[in-house]
């Protein structure tokens, strides 16, 4: 995985990420939870740590969550929204490719790309037909 992800950015804006949680499990996301999401401050933090392996921390005023991974290993995780999948990282050229699989039958498996583009952290997060756009400037 390239270091040059390796910073902290701050969510600025997001585009269709209410309809993705709702479509992200067979009853949906809690309305007053994706109401919360919808409006909370996000900041993600990557860490390249020793011997190959990575940190993604999630931040926002309700949860603080992290994933230590290494590329191509799965590793269990809780999602910002509770859900526990498998997740496994991959990299595609320049894109870091997050793969979650669901680990309960009425829940979905979701795909979230994330890739760089000047000092911006653009993350695309598919879910069956569904995907969201998250736009996150580097702060430091």
């Amino acid at each position: 995985m390239s270091a040059k992800f390796v910073g902290r950015y701050k969510l600025t804006s997001s585009e269709n990420f209410e309809a993705f949680m709702k479509e992200l499990v067979s009853i949906g996301v809690n309305f007053m939870l994706r109401k919360l999401a919808h409006a909370a401050i996000v900041t993600v933090e990557i860490i390249e740590e020793e011997d190959g392996y990575w940190t993604l921390k999630n931040d926002s005023p309700f949860r603080h969550l992290q994933v230590r991974f290494r590329l191509g290993e799965p590793v269990e995780e809780t999602t910002p929204d509770g859900r526990r999948v498998m997740t496994t990282f991959t990299m595609d050229g320049d894109k870091l490719i997050q793969y979650q699989k669901a680990t309960k039958s009425n829940e979905k498996d979701t795909i979230i790309t994330r890739e760089l583009r000047d000092d911006k952290l653009i993350t695309t997060c598919r879910c069956e037909d569904v995907s969201c756009v998250r736009v996150l400037h580097r702060i430091d």
